[in-house]
């Protein structure tokens, strides 16, 4: 079994693999509903770590930690966003199927190069891999980098 992810994964037939490949892979993304405040990408927010970027604003992701149980300290709670990532990471594994599972494998695959599914077990390592990856953006490129890397045009909350 493959345990990497392709954003071929809803591609069944090669019709669909050329549309993609040749038409929408090198679009940008223009996002209406994203859960950063349009404030925070036109200011360059840092966040201070993954936890706070997946997880400050995200109702979604809170809804799917109520589900299985989480302590609502580890949802908008006092808990450190370190300690919250933490807990959605031992959730998110159970989301397969559930497009908050596909969204976080995007995002890490697109942002952050990373193609292996998270879990409880490689969450550590995932977020020293953001943190270096901020630290050098900050060293060597401006911090903007980031958002350009994504293609984002538009985000918008209201």
């Amino acid at each position: 079994m493959n345990d990497r992810f392709s954003e071929e994964l809803f591609l069944t037939n090669e019709t669909g693999k050329m549309l993609y490949h040749k038409y929408a892979e090198h679009m940008p993304i223009i996002d209406y509903h994203c859960h950063l405040q349009p404030v925070e990408i036109a200011e360059n927010k840092e966040f201070e770590d993954l936890g706070e970027m997946w997880l400050r604003g995200d109702h979604y992701k809170w809804r799917c930690m109520r589900t299985f149980g989480i302590d609502e300290k580890y949802i908008t709670g006092d808990a450190s966003y370190y300690e919250k990532y933490m807990k959605f990471a031992e959730i998110l594994p159970q989301l397969v199927g559930n497009p908050i599972y596909i969204w976080c494998a995007l995002e890490l695959k697109r942002y952050f190069d990373i193609d292996e599914p998270l879990t409880a077990a490689n969450a550590q390592e995932h977020t020293v891999l953001f943190v270096k990856i901020l630290q050098f953006m900050q060293e060597t490129v401006p911090y903007p980098f980031l958002f350009a890397r994504t293609w984002v045009m538009a985000a918008c909350h209201l």
